[in-house]
């Protein structure tokens, strides 16, 4: 490859950049060459092809990750103490075969706890069948979908069976996206190491949207789209829980949180 900053018309860039100059390119080829592209199109195409020099893609390894995968790992908790109630939200992959729904509940720490209770390949009938079973079971404050999504062909049939779920558009998105960074930076949020959201959160970059705003983007980050509006629709939806009552020093009835009454096993009772 040519040095950057070499100038592409000098045969002496030419030879730094071809080991086998003089027998298969030499300074007859590449002036004529040189002399066709003249465009900047033709003068990139001539850095790419012989120079060696173009604008790469990004090696994905190469790509820093959003959220550190430390602060991530740091917010791991297998037994959080829920209250209040449950938002759910679901999303789909770009290839529309996997379907994903995730679940927020705050815990008696001040944190979001998040999971992913589904994630699996289905038909819209049969991710609607599930969704209702979980709505009967949780009665949930908001289901959210994004409409860019393609998990938005459920809207209908949700409709159809009595919910109506709760559509964003890119404002919502983009200020569910920067919450949910704000929250995970700041040690707010909880999880409990599923591989399926470690693995969307390690995958995900972040897309430019108009006015500077930003949303995730991915190629398998749906477990954490769906993880990320779950959140938004418990802040924006649900009704704040009140703290925890103080241990009971009397003999009278004491109060029990839902995973010590058997109400839920963190988020996965219903899942």
């Amino acid at each position: 490859m040519a040095p950057d900053g070499t100038d592409r018309g000098d045969p002496e860039t030419w030879r730094l950049a071809n080991p086998s100059y003089g027998v298969i390119q030499t300074d007859k080829k590449l002036e004529a060459e040189f002399r066709k592209m003249s465009t900047p199109a033709g003068r990139k195409s001539f850095d790419c092809e012989y120079l060696g020099r173009g604008d790469w893609p990004e090696d994905p390894e190469d790509v820093e990750a959003v959220l550190d995968p430390e602060v991530w790992s740091d917010m791991e908790e297998t037994a959080p103490v829920l209250r209040g109630q449950v938002a759910l939200a679901v999303d789909r992959s770009q290839d529309g075969k996997w379907w994903a729904i995730a679940a927020a509940k705050s815990t008696d720490e001040g944190r979001i706890h998040l999971e992913i209770g589904y994630f699996q390949k289905a038909t819209q009938d049969d991710v609607v069948k599930y969704l209702l079973a979980v709505i009967q079971a949780w009665d949930p404050c908001v289901l959210v979908i994004d409409r860019k999504s393609k998990a938005a062909v459920l809207e209908a049939k949700l409709v159809a069976v009595g919910v109506e779920p709760e559509m964003t558009g890119a404002p919502q998105m983009a200020v569910a996206c920067q919450g949910f960074l704000d929250d995970a930076v700041a040690g707010l949020l909880s999880h409990t190491g599923q591989p399926v959201l470690d693995d969307a959160v390690s995958a995900a970059g972040q897309r430019e949207m108009p006015q500077g705003d930003w949303a995730w983007t991915g190629p398998s980050i749906a477990p954490l789209v769906a993880a990320t509006l779950a959140r938004w629709g418990l802040l924006a939806f649900g009704v704040t829980a009140p703290p925890p009552a103080s241990p009971s020093t009397g003999t009278g009835s004491t109060t029990t949180t839902a995973r010590s009454s058997g109400e839920l096993d963190v988020l996965a009772a219903a899942f």
